[in-house]
């Protein structure tokens, strides 16, 4: 979506779009009912704002201003439209909530920190040859089980 709305969209050009089948505002249209059903789903909305190559504020709001404004020709449904717009609300809100929670963070101590991904250690265990603790998340996903 950054593509086709950010500072950059001008710039997206294809040579002979007929040939490709390049139709940019059918294609941020299908990527906003694609956000709009996905929206519901709470992990996917942390998943969003997480990934800060997926998410940024202001592509979000600018995709909505395009939708809403019938003389770019971007045709969404209006239950699509309105499922998408709450997306972005709740993106905004859950934003300013992890940014709150990483200030939160800011000063735990370095021992409750996971050493590989610099996490609060929810279930923190000890590696029984190096004596290291890490969180247990972490570990599972490194380690190879063979039986």
């Amino acid at each position: 979506m950054y593509n086709l709305v950010g500072q950059k969209s001008l710039d997206l050009k294809v040579n002979n779009p007929q040939k490709y089948n390049f139709e940019p505002k059918e294609l941020l249209a299908n990527i906003i009912n694609m956000y709009a059903n996905m929206g519901r789903e709470e992990i996917f909305r942390k998943n969003i704002v997480n990934d800060s190559r997926s998410f940024k504020s202001e592509i979000f709001t600018k995709g909505l201003k395009i939708i809403n404004n019938q003389k770019k020709g971007v045709v969404v449904d209006q239950s699509q439209i309105k499922k998408f717009e709450i997306l972005v609300k709740n993106l905004l809100i859950l934003s300013c909530d992890l940014e709150n929670e990483e200030m939160y963070y800011e000063n735990i101590p370095e021992e409750f920190l996971d050493p590989v991904l610099q996490t609060l250690m929810k279930d923190p265990v000890e590696l029984p040859s190096s004596k290291t603790i890490v969180d247990f998340i972490t570990i599972s996903k490194h380690y190879i089980f063979i039986y």
